[in-house]
């Protein structure tokens, strides 16, 4: 792992800091950026930008394809940073990484022939084509749920286009997130092209207000869309969205309900439920109501929950205390208001989340 600015622990207010969440031991802490290396990112990332968008695409695609190789040869340390930064199990933390190399690969194939020209018909002896040209830097503000796949399923497509990429990641995971800015700098991108911000939130407003800044996208909450909505349209910057929902998992009288249980774990429990669309609501049909909750407590006490690293662990530690805390309230609140506890509801003894 990268130790950018990484320091002792200090005034939680200034830093950035990754915890296990499997053990609540401190990885690192992360001093926030001064105004003027945010100043530095920025003068390198326009300069990144100008001397990328001239690429030709042929190179550009050459840098894909070493940086997944990249990716794959470091899929061991990259997975073990991502379980001991978020808490995922190790075999999920290793399917991501390869997801991760297996999108580069796909986006260095297949990118090119969606943004190329678009020829358009006219009446008249003119040629004429639709073009897709690079805008600038995009600032990202990524989730901590996939550390990897999150930033590159977004710094993919802007990237190959011919744009710069700076990322700001979640506090709790910026290990992954300079491992992946060194991944891309090893794969022979120009540096500053793909870069990290870590910050406050006054100065990622600031930054997105920057006119070296072109475009804003943020996954996350509602309440930080919001925020980031804002000021983009404050600035008149265009913006990408991708917010929380309340996923509904419907379940038909004529189902076939080992499937629909087997289905319905896999939702709830991958990721240890810490996933944007994962299954939120069971909405049921009388004729299989109780058959199907009967299976699906019968299956989900076959769920381990247990040390991330342990291959036999089906689900780890939810990735912070303040999450974990949370959920139990929700859970004490829904019994106070009627509903019936079938199983567990109750915080796992030990250290961790």
């Amino acid at each position: 792992m990268s130790n950018h600015n990484a320091q002792p622990n200090t005034n939680a207010v200034n830093v950035a800091t990754s915890r296990n969440p499997a053990t609540n031991e401190l990885i690192a802490t992360y001093t926030f950026q001064s105004a003027n290396e945010v100043e530095r990112l920025l003068v390198d990332s326009a300069a990144a930008f100008r001397l990328w968008r001239a690429t030709p695409m042929r190179e550009r695609v050459a840098a894909y394809h070493r940086l997944s190789a990249i990716l794959r040869e470091r899929s061991d340390s990259l997975a073990a940073l991502i379980t001991a930064e978020m808490g995922k199990t190790i075999g999920a933390a290793h399917a991501e990484v390869e997801k991760c190399a297996a999108t580069i690969e796909w986006i260095a194939e297949n990118g090119p022939a969606i943004i190329a020209d678009e020829p358009v018909s006219v009446d008249s002896d003119d040629e004429v084509h639709v073009s897709y040209l690079p805008i600038g830097t995009v600032l990202a503000v990524m989730p901590w749920n996939f550390p990897l796949w999150q930033v590159v399923r977004a710094s993919g497509p802007i990237m190959l286009s011919g744009n710069g990429f700076l990322l700001k990641h979640a506090p709790n995971v910026m290990g992954s997130a300079y491992a992946l800015q060194e991944a891309y700098e090893a794969a022979g991108f120009p540096k500053g092209l793909f870069a990290n911000l870590n910050t406050d939130n006054e100065t990622v407003a600031r930054t997105i207000e920057d006119d070296r800044i072109a475009a804003v996208t943020l996954t996350g909450s509602m309440r930080a869309g919001s925020a980031v909505a804002a000021t983009a349209g404050k600035a008149l910057k265009k913006s990408l969205l991708e917010l929380g929902g309340a996923d509904a998992f419907v379940v038909l009288s004529d189902a076939n309900i080992d499937l629909a249980v087997e289905a319905g774990i896999k939702a709830r429990f991958q990721n240890a439920g810490q996933v944007c669309l994962a299954a939120k609501r069971f909405i049921l049909e009388k004729p299989i109501a109780e058959e199907f909750t009967r299976k699906f407590v019968a299956a989900a006490k076959q769920v381990k929950a247990g040390d991330p690293l342990d291959p036999e662990s089906t689900i780890g530690p939810m990735a912070r205390h303040d999450l974990r805390d949370e959920l139990h309230q929700q859970i004490e609140r829904t019994i106070a208001a009627g509903a019936t506890l079938l199983l567990g509801g109750k915080k796992i003894e030990g250290t961790g989340n």
